[in-house]
């Protein structure tokens, strides 16, 4: 604006011009509104004026600030910076050019860049230094930096974190490789600039420590080295330490030293290039007092290197063709070799062709081939595959514990039908073994089949995943490896299954972790075995369909140690148990022992009296007198872990083996000849307790023992509270009961004999010609219990004989009288001499009516079958 107008020009904000006592003429104005408009008229229509906001610096570049129509501009800010909006936020430059971009060289700086910082006005008569930048100039992107005019070249440098590296004033690198023109050198610094090109090893300054006890490592230079022709010996030395001297010397290559002294050797005198017969010829020859080299031989096929190094043929005995022998120190020939028991030589008396000779313990013996290989494969098996057609064994994993022989097992079983294990040992096996039809599993040397560690499996043997129908086990020991596998329920050490026809003789079967046996297969023969140690079941005959016709024959068996159940029978007809041998602990706690118990949910912990020290998983608790669990878990010697949950606190209790013979819903068995010590609950047991449609029916139970059982000897239940099943015409004859009730200390729920009848459920029994007797004579004991349900009905007595019983009997909820009515289907009656507990020799009572002249000890035990009065005891 010319300066004669600017006090023309009115701001924003000022005072508008008002009338005055000299006013504007009208031809004023409109001449000053004209002047104004000419030198107004750069802005731009619809914009407003820019403001200047805040002081600023000259030579500083403006920024615009604040937001919204109003445009303000301020000073860019210093180079140090400062807050936040002190400084411009960004600064683009885009170069110009002809034609098409991208535009290089595009700048006017130096180079051809287009961003530049000065130190000097370019026009500085001492010129000045530049710093230039461009994205494409000089073929590529560039940093230029440099002194113009007159002005002195500065050194170039970057600094990173305080770290400088620093390129020379005088247009040198940091470091310029420059490409090798000889092969096989090292490059190093060529000059004080940075240049890094070949060098020859003897320009070379190498960094060592020949000085002994130097603080550091100093520098020292080799001679220059130049090519040689043949090696100089006296010349080419080698550099070695001695260590004693601390110094370094040298030594001549050519020499071998023995003890090197400087360029000395005191061996051969050897020089320049040593060959192999050279160094040879230094070394002593072998002989008898010294050792060196071999001599040569000499040549020949049958020279030997004797004693003294000299190679020499050898000087054989006898003649031509002669077996040669031992003759004093010397070799002696003879034509035959004679063989002997006690100087009297063999002959070939009586010798046929292919012959063989075989020792008898006393003598010599010419025999056939056929009867050595018979007797030697009678001895080991594993050799007889051609004479007996069984599996050679020879390539299994071998009974040492470690290998895997499962599939070499069923390989053998899979290729012939008779299989022998040679020799003892632990045949390891971590999948089932699997039998086929007709395969007659063996070992002849008493091997045991064992489980591998934590292998898990559902079971050992396997019978029926290739219907091995017909096909035995005989000889083996099976075994679990119960502590180092899980218990389970689930798990079966031999499973038959529904596989016919089986028969499991002479075998041992042990630390099983679940049942060791299964059979649910028609015919069934286990004959002759031992078991010891089992979670579950030894010995399983359970059929998956009611009232299959099984035919098993269960007999001359041991059970033995820790078990739930010795033999448990399930909807299988027509079986025979007979013979078997079963010992398992007398229940621990009881009359025996006190054992007082607390059960919360599924944990039983130990309260006071005798602790569950001994106790194994698969035992039962029964508590307060009749209460099951199973136990599942041993956790210490005061807590164990129980199958199902109850609540009792601080009540009596006994730990020990199941039903040691366990009938459930079957019919048409007999058991007989059994004899049977121990456990918690009952000797034999037949009831309906499972759940099956199967009725109990016409099952015989003679002439058996039981010792020290739990809670009963013998017991006949019909339980309404399982199942609609009924327990038909059953026989209880002649067995013997000693010493039951061991679980508790008396009571209904302990007793020889038990018949237990909810309504409806027992119909038809014979118990004659048991034996029962308490030779502890356990406090509250009963001989006979219907444990409260008098329900049985068709139920004969015959002659049992008890004794040692405190109680007699318990038959509760039958009338108590002295005359005996005619109907009285059901009810007990009790006629005694002397005393309503016992016989006396003046007078009987019965039911507490003193009747005189007993004339003697009487006791008459009376059950009324429907028909008559029948004793039942006395």
């Amino acid at each position: 604006m010319p300066p004669e107008l600017k006090k023309l020009v009115v701001k924003p904000g000022a005072i508008p011009i008002k009338r005055s006592a000299r006013p504007l003429t009208v031809y004023m104005l409109r001449a000053l509104v004209a002047v104004l408009s000419l030198s107004l008229s750069a802005a731009a229509f619809g914009q407003g004026a820019v403001l200047q906001g805040g002081p600023h610096t000259p030579g500083h570049v403006p920024q615009y600030v604040g937001s919204g129509s109003q445009a303000v501009i301020m000073d860019g800010g210093p180079a140090s910076g400062g807050a936040v909006g002190v400084n411009p936020a960004e600064f683009g430059l885009t170069a110009r050019g002809n034609g098409t971009p991208p535009y290089a060289n595009a700048g006017t700086g130096p180079l051809g860049t287009n961003a530049c910082d000065y130190d000097a006005p370019t026009t500085n008569a001492t010129g000045y230094h530049y710093l230039c930048w461009s994205p494409n100039a000089q073929g590529g992107g560039v940093i230029a930096y440099g002194a113009g005019g007159t002005a002195t070249p500065l050194p170039f440098q970057f600094l990173v974190n305080g770290q400088s590296f620093v390129f020379p004033a005088a247009g040198g690198a940091i470091a310029t490789y420059t490409p090798v023109t000889t092969a096989n050198v090292f490059p190093c610094w060529a000059n004080s600039t940075g240049l890094l090109a070949d060098c020859s090893i003897g320009a070379a300054t190498l960094v060592g420590n020949p000085t002994v006890g130097s603080a550091k490592a100093g520098p020292f230079t080799l001679a220059s080295l130049t090519p040689r022709g043949a090696p100089d010996a006296n010349n080419d030395l080698l550099l070695i330490y001695d260590r004693a001297a601390g110094t370094f010397k040298s030594v001549t290559p050519g020499l071998i030293a023995s003890s090197a002294t400087a360029g000395v050797s005191s061996l051969c005198s050897l020089t320049g290039s040593v060959t192999a017969a050279q160094a040879t010829a230094c070394l002593n020859l072998f002989s008898s007092s010294q050792q060196g080299l071999v001599p040569a031989s000499g040549g020949g096929s049958v020279n030997f290197l004797r004693a003294d190094g000299v190679f020499a043929p050898l000087t054989p005995g006898g003649t031509n063709g002669q077996i040669q022998y031992n003759n004093g120190g010397a070799l002696g020939g003879v034509s035959q070799v004679p063989i002997s028991k006690g100087g009297t030589s063999v002959d070939n008396t009586g010798a046929n062709t292919n012959d063989v000779l075989s020792y008898n313990g006393a003598g010599f013996l010419h025999s056939a081939v056929t009867s050595v290989i018979t007797a030697a494969c009678t001895a080991s098996p594993g050799l007889c595959v051609t004479l007996f057609g069984y599996g050679d064994p020879t390539w299994w994993g071998g009974g040492t514990a470690v290998a895997d022989n499962s599939s070499a097992i069923n390989s053998a079983l899979s290729a012939t039908s008779q299989v022998k294990i040679p020799g003892g040992g632990t045949w390891l096996v971590r999948l089932p073994v699997k039998l086929n039809a007709g395969n007659r599993l063996e070992c002849p040397g008493g091997a045991t089949i064992m489980q591998g560690n934590a292998a898990n499996q559902v079971e050992v043997l396997n019978f029926y995943t290739n219907i091995a129908t017909g096909a035995s086990l005989k000889g083996c020991t099976i075994d679990g490896n119960r502590s180092n596998n899980a218990d389970s329920n689930n798990f079966y050490g031999v499973n038959v299954s529904t596989t016919n026809d089986v028969q499991i003789l002479d075998n041992t079967i042990q630390n099983m972790p679940g049942t060791a046996l299964n059979m649910a297969g028609v015919r069934p023969t286990v004959a002759r075995n031992s078991f010891n140690n089992i979670y579950q079941i030894a010995i399983a005959l359970a059929s998956p369909t009611p009232n299959l016709p099984m035919y098993g024959k269960v007999y001359d068996n041991r059970v033995s140690g820790s078990t739930s159940h010795a033999i448990y029978l399930f909807q299988g007809d027509f079986n025979e148990v007979y013979d078997n041998s079963i010992v398992v602990p007398i229940a621990l706690g009881g009359a025996g022992s006190a054992m007082n118990v607390t059960v919360a949910g599924t944990t039983a912990s130990w309260v006071s009296g005798t602790n569950f020290a001994g106790v194994s998983a698969g035992m039962f608790l029964v508590a307060n007198g009749g209460v099951e669990f199973q136990i599942t878990a041993v956790v210490s010697n005061t807590q164990l872990t129980l199958a199902s949950s109850g609540s009792l606190t601080s009540v009596p209790a006994a730990i020990g083996a199941g039903d040691m013979i366990s009938m459930n819903n079957v019919s048409y068995n007999k058991v007989h000849g059994n004899s049977l010590v121990g456990g918690v609950t009952g000797g034999v047991v037949l009831s309906n307790e499972s759940s099956s449609t199967e009725n109990v029916g016409s099952n015989q139970i003679y002439g058996n023992y039981v010792f020290d059982s739990g809670a009963f000897c013998y017991a006949i239940d019909g339980n309404g509270a399982f199942s609609n099943t009924v327990v038909n015409d059953t026989q209880l004859i002649g067995n013997y009961c000693l010493a039951p009730g061991r679980n508790y200390p008396g009571g209904a729920a302990v007793a020889g004999i038990e018949l237990y009848a909810s309504p409806g459920r027992v119909n038809g029994a014979m118990i004659d010609g048991n034996y029962v007797f308490d030779p502890f004579t356990m406090a509250g004991g009963y001989w006979l219990t219907a444990f409260g349900q008098n329900n049985a009905v068709n139920v004969s007595f015959g002659k049992n004989t008890a004794k040692g019983f405190a109680n007699g009997y318990s038959m509760n909820g039958y009338p108590t009288y002295g005359s005996l009515p005619v109907g009285a289907f059901g009810n007990v009656a009790y006629i005694a001499d002397g005393s309503t507990a016992w016989c006396g020799d003046s007078s009987c009572t019965t039911w507490g009516t003193i009747v005189a002249g007993g004339g003697g000890t009487i006791h008459l035990n009376l059950w009324h079958n429907g028909s008559n009065w029948t004793l039942i005891g006395k």
